[in-house]
């Protein structure tokens, strides 16, 4: 019994030895592995915020964009806007000339009768 109990002491032992060998082994794979995964996450992240990056800079710049149309749509309307303000200032000028004129002449033939 004395030799049973020790044949099962060193059973558990071995058994001991070898799990520890596992565990070991196990525990080197899954550092390897986590190393591995790390590189992977490092690489997947980067390449999202590249990503993003490149996607925000694109939205960026077409909101520069759409801001300098709008201010572009705008000066022009403005101008449009002098524009006409001159054309019509022009027109009445003109407008008030002939009826001076006009007035000047009827004043001469009143003159001359």
């Amino acid at each position: 019994m004395a030799d049973g109990g020790g044949g099962s002491g060193g059973g558990r032992g071995k058994a001991g030895g070898h799990r520890q060998d596992g565990v070991g082994g196990l525990l080197s794979f899954l550092i390897c592995s986590c190393a591995d995964v790390n590189q992977e996450i490092e690489r997947v992240m980067t390449q999202f915020v590249w990503c993003e990056a490149h996607r925000f800079e694109t939205w960026w710049c077409s909101e520069e964009e759409e801001e300098e149309e709008e201010e572009e749509e705008e000066e022009e309307e403005e101008e449009e806007e002098e524009e006409e303000e001159e054309e019509e200032e022009k027109e009445e000028e003109e407008e008030e000339e002939k009826e001076e004129e006009e007035e000047e002449e009827e004043e001469e033939e009143e003159e001359e009768n």
